[in-house]
């Protein structure tokens, strides 16, 4: 694993694999509340099979700058430069998890001829997402940080409280059956201590807050009302406890190219982890069938 920074994406990347040019190229883009280490379990299978893995700290978290404006356009602004550098003439592959897979579903549609195929994990299409979720007691239940973090004075206060209990608190609410490593919980507070309370302002559309990324909602439900045309693969856990399962339904709408899902058994939010084989197992396997 080796650091990379890229200044015309204002992004920097932990590395996997090989460094040759004609590799191919895959992105895979962390959530919240979580760090690119994360993906090291499924970036070295992916590395293994002549992948250069690349993973972003997401804007806002420590090395990467906060944005300027904060909105899911400007973020999926940086990640297309980033793309563009790592691999100028050719597309790449894409992988999302939670925020990540927002952000994902935005590039595959502002930028199809980019990627080759993706693999989205935790968070359905937002479309979907939104529709089921309005109708679901359970999930708005399950949502309740999204409201909370919405009294900024309050949560920029609360989270950090406690040697961040609170993050420790979503991480065992999100993946019941997972226990987070004490040195990969050290490598996670330390990037949010650098980084607070950006990575909570995701979370906040109200106009004034720096770095607002669902401030443009709208909009981006509006461009994701046409079908994405890359290739995509949705991994959910089955014991997730942020979001549920059934929000997955009627998503394969969204989708206008080949489209898989799969609940993962044995697995909750943070399946990337808890499943790591059997992630990068669908996901190679899955890739395979679009050879850059």
């Amino acid at each position: 694993m080796t650091t990379l920074e890229i200044p015309s994406a204002r992004l920097h990347a932990l590395t996997w694999g090989t460094s040759r040019p004609d590799a191919p190229v895959a992105v895979l883009l962390h959530g919240f509340p979580d760090i690119p280490q994360s993906w090291e379990p499924v970036a070295l299978r992916l590395a293994e099979q002549g992948y250069r893995v690349v993973a972003p700290y997401m804007p806002g978290y420590h090395p990467s700058p906060p944005p300027r404006r904060g909105d899911l356009l400007e973020i999926s602004d940086q990640l297309l430069e980033l793309c563009r550098v790592l691999s100028p003439t050719r597309p790449v592959y894409l992988v999302g998890h939670d925020f990540g897979a927002v952000v994902s579903y935005v590039l595959m549609a502002r930028a199809p001829e980019r990627f080759r195929a993706g693999a989205t994990l935790a968070v359905p299409h937002i479309r979907a997402f939104v529709r089921n979720g309005l109708l679901s007691p359970a999930q708005l239940r399950r949502s309740w940080y999204m409201g909370f973090f919405q009294l900024v004075p309050l949560a920029n206060a609360v989270v950090p409280r406690g040697d961040y209990a609170f993050i420790r608190r979503l991480w065992r609410a999100w993946s019941p059956g997972y226990w987070l490593q004490e040195h990969h919980f050290a490598e996670l507070r330390a990037c949010f201590e650098a980084s607070m309370p950006q990575p909570l302002a995701w979370y906040r559309p109200q106009s004034g807050v720096t770095g607002a990324a669902l401030r443009d909602l709208p909009a981006v439900l509006g461009l994701l009302a046409t079908p994405i045309l890359v290739p995509t693969l949705y991994l959910h856990g089955e014991d997730d406890g942020c979001i549920g399962a059934e929000m997955m339904s009627g998503q394969r709408r969204c989708f206008a190219g080949d489209f898989e899902e799969e609940v993962l058994s044995s697995a909750g939010h943070f399946l990337q982890l808890e499943q790591p084989a059997r992630v990068s197992a669908r996901i190679l396997s899955f890739f395979s069938r679009y050879p850059s």
